[in-house]
């Protein structure tokens, strides 16, 4: 009970139209707005491990297939991997940006650690985890803790007020800005518009993360929860490959990875897949990578994610630089993946944000997965390792005649590494078929 009572907590006014019971707009320090700003630095896996509040059965929300794809990464055993350390990283991966986080009044990351581990032999070589064998022979097992910088977290100091909107756009105070955003839902003028002053708990920041991702009434699902109007995102269907094909010719050559996929003729629904270690580690990545470098990529074919956590992206990129401190609002939008949490074929074309050239590599041959392997990934990116026990029991819980059922190979590129990333964050069951079905099509018309 102590602990509870000595929670910080960060004061937070709403101003909520009576007639529609919905938050219209938040005033709040930066203190407030530096926590929104974090959920961009937070890696995938970090947020579905948050939300689910220990519980990965059962989350504060589900986002798209990506729970799917975390609890079966959770459930895999450890001879599926390289090392232990291999799924420590996908499943608490570090955040490049942790240290800005530990500066916030109210931080939902706790995995984020300033401790590494040096060599028992005194020589150079580091890691952040401790154990592994260092190239000179002895053991990294030596505790040291590295130094935070004293700015601040992510905006500059002072008091100035920012207007938040319920689908989390953010601006600098001013009442212009306030008296459009009203105007802009429908609202005349302050009549019918009451104040209620809240204390923000981490509880409510962690909820506010997972609405932010599917919702388009962030502020009014989390601090009016009986609201019987809830606005989810309606997220666009992935691209087709005509559409991609126009941006990827202006691209630099990537890396690609090769597919088996096994459909529904007659529905020409992807049914599972026939993945390598490689294409595993390439959906390990999936959980690595930082919500703002997703949407960084994402941008570049797909506009983002849309809904609030689009909107809370498009306002840092709005924002003007004098209200970050140095190199925040960069590191923001692309924070890039932490060192070593990258594969070594990544499509996506996303690089590693090198904190020393001093640092070990945990994992043995840059990989995740144990070599070789095959797993079966399902269309909602449940994943398990291929054996004959699995094969039957797929093929059972199928139902389908074997004449209905046809075998591909799709080359996995830029372009259907986008569509797939987009579909996992945004299809509840049928991440593969939304993502990668329209480059099966193409295909079969041709044959």
């Amino acid at each position: 009970m102590a602990a509870k009572q000595q929670e910080s907590r960060l004061s937070l006014k709403l101003l909520i139209d009576e007639k529609s019971n919905r938050v219209v707009a938040a005033e709040a320090h930066k203190e407030f707005v530096e926590i929104l700003f974090s959920f961009l630095t937070l890696p995938m896996g970090t947020i579905i491990r948050v939300t689910s509040s220990g519980d990965t059965k059962n989350p504060v929300t589900s986002i798209g297939c990506m729970n799917n794809l975390y609890r079966a990464v959770e459930k895999l055993s450890n001879e599926n991997w390289q090392t232990e350390n291999c799924k420590t990283i996908v499943l608490r991966p570090r955040n490049p940006l942790g240290n800005y986080s530990q500066k916030l009044k109210l931080n939902i990351d706790e995995s984020w650690s300033n401790t590494y581990y040096r060599c028992s032999r005194c020589c150079i070589w580091m890691s952040w985890y401790p154990n592994l064998s260092c190239t000179c022979g002895g053991k990294i097992t030596r505790t040291t803790t590295a130094g935070i910088k004293n700015e601040g977290a992510f905006l500059q100091k002072g008091r100035t007020m920012f207007i938040i909107s319920d689908d989390l756009q953010i601006r600098p105070s001013c009442p212009s800005v306030l008296a459009q955003l009203l105007y802009n839902l429908g609202l005349s003028d302050m009549d019918g518009i009451r104040e209620m002053l809240v204390e923000v708990s981490k509880e409510q920041v962690i909820f506010l993360l997972a609405r932010s991702l599917v919702s388009e009434s962030a502020l009014s699902d989390v601090f009016l929860p009986n609201n019987p109007t809830k606005h989810e995102t309606k997220f666009p269907k992935p691209e087709t490959e005509s559409t991609l094909q126009t941006t990827e010719q202006n691209e630099a050559p990537t890396p690609t990875l090769n597919l088996q996929v096994t459909l529904n003729k007659s529905t020409n629904k992807i049914l599972f897949a026939k993945a390598t270690n490689e294409f595993f580690d390439f959906l390990c990545t999936f959980l690595t990578i930082p919500l703002g470098s997703i949407i960084h990529v994402l941008k570049r074919n797909f506009g983002g994610l849309g809904g609030c956590i689009n909107n809370l992206y498009t306002s840092v990129e709005e924002l003007e630089d004098k209200w970050f401190g140095s190199s925040a609002k960069s590191d923001i939008l692309n924070a890039w993946i932490a060192q070593y949490h990258n594969c070594k074929k990544q499509p996506l074309n996303l690089d590693e944000l090198i904190e020393s050239k001093l640092l070990l590599d945990p994992r043995p041959n840059q990989n995740f997965a144990g070599e070789p392997l095959l797993f079966v990934v399902l269309d909602n990116l449940d994943v398990k390792p291929l054996s004959s026990a699995s094969s039957s029991l797929i093929l059972r819980e199928l139902k389908l005649p074997f004449s209905d059922v046809e075998d591909q190979v799709i080359t996995v590129g830029m372009n259907e590494a986008l569509s797939l990333l987009k579909a996992a964050l945004t299809s509840p069951s049928s991440a593969l078929t939304n993502g990668l079905a329209s480059f099966l099509q193409k295909k079969k018309l041709e044959a």
